[in-house]
């Protein structure tokens, strides 16, 4: 039987370095659970007001719900190869005046533009928040335009420990109180060792039926975090586990997977199918646009092949009006854990090749 290809990560497998790695260096920062309890920390004492919130246009519905608590949502656009619309985004600047910005793209942050810096830099009292759930963030990346500009990760995308680091305005995190442990707490980390358990079981063994036990463990693991209306800190050890593993070697082995990704599936000459110009290693999924048509039909197929792949989020009936609905229905993603060999980011692509040249030349433009 072939291996169980997934998007499960396994923390007991992470490489381990002796030495603390101070990835952060030694700036002060709060430590949350989870990305939404660390945006409740940031407005504890100010979650009544109305405030105008500009985010992109496509991003996770679940934490837009978040936002919604806390004001008007505003956006700007993402391209249809991932990339951020500059212009839109500029454009939303001026004509929203927004009193907080996410500023996120799946490929890059819009604050990696020479023209969004500048602009950033003439408006000190707007809240820029950086999300980088997804991409492993470092002492190199903590660049600010001014005292409002912020950081927050999410190692729960990276590694699957749960925690997320809150960098910038540290004098004010450190004035606030959060809780260190409620009944919330305890029970997310119950739910994340009975994953963990089900994922080496899953690992060892290569259970499809482990595997779907461990998707539904995911999935109540990801409707419990960031729930409770409290901000919550993070755990002690998870920090401690952060900061001893070999961040190193997972970027480098997300380079070598993505290297692979990117040669074989761009040979692919299909109207149905594109591969966005990814970054060489900083991701924690790789992504490519299929046509909506038949995206699910892809899906399904490499399921019979024991690849478990899947969109990067799903819409639901009360989503809010102004998302790019074109790319949620379009973006798949690929593994790229430490349990991902080359050999299984091979087989993944010879799948989606055997599976486009099987279309037998049906057009579905995306």
């Amino acid at each position: 039987m072939t291996s169980l290809i997934t998007h499960h990560q396994t923390l007991s497998l992470l490489p381990l370095r002796w030495k603390h790695g101070r990835w952060l260096g030694s700036r002060d920062s709060g430590y949350f659970l989870s990305f939404a309890d660390a945006w409740r920390g940031m407005f504890k004492h100010d979650a009544g007001r109305t405030r105008t919130i500009l985010v992109p246009d496509f991003y996770c519905p679940e934490t837009l719900a978040l936002y919604k608590n806390y004001g008007r949502l505003a956006f700007y656009q993402t391209n249809n190869d991932l990339t951020i619309n500059i212009p839109s985004y500029l454009a939303a600047l001026h004509k929203y005046r927004p009193e907080v910005i996410i500023n996120y793209g799946f490929l890059s942050s819009p604050f990696q533009d020479a023209r969004v810096k500048s602009r950033l830099k003439h408006l000190p009292e707007v809240m820029v928040i950086e999300d980088c759930a997804h991409r492993i963030l470092l002492e190199k990346d903590l660049i600010f335009a001014h005292k409002n500009h912020v950081y927050i990760d999410s190692i729960r995308k990276q590694t699957s420990l749960l925690g997320s680091h809150l960098f910038g305005q540290s004098r004010i995190i450190q004035a606030k109180s959060f809780e260190r442990l409620n009944w919330y707490k305890v029970k997310s980390l119950c739910l994340k060792l009975l994953q963990e358990g089900l994922n080496i079981s899953t690992y060892l063994l290569q259970s499809r039926w482990l595997h779907e036990k461990s998707e539904d463990c995911f999935e109540w693991l990801d409707n419990l975090i960031g729930a409770n209306q409290e901000p919550t800190q993070g755990g002690f050890l998870s920090r401690l586990l952060w900061n001893h593993l070999d961040l190193r070697k997972i970027l480098v082995h997300k380079k070598d997977l993505i290297g692979i990704y990117y040669s074989r599936l761009t040979r692919i000459k299909s109207s149905n199918f594109l591969i966005p110009p990814v970054p060489d290693s900083n991701l924690s999924y790789f992504p490519c646009v299929v046509s909506p048509l038949i995206r699910d039909n892809l899906i399904d197929y490499l399921e019979t092949r024991n690849i478990w792949i899947g969109p990067l989020w799903d819409l639901s009936e009360d989503s809010p009006a102004g998302l790019n609905q074109n790319l949620f229905d379009a973006v798949v993603v690929l593994p790229l854990t430490w349990e991902t060999t080359v050999h299984d980011a091979e087989r993944v692509c010879q799948e989606i090749e055997l599976y486009f040249n099987s279309l037998n030349g049906v057009n579905h433009a995306p």
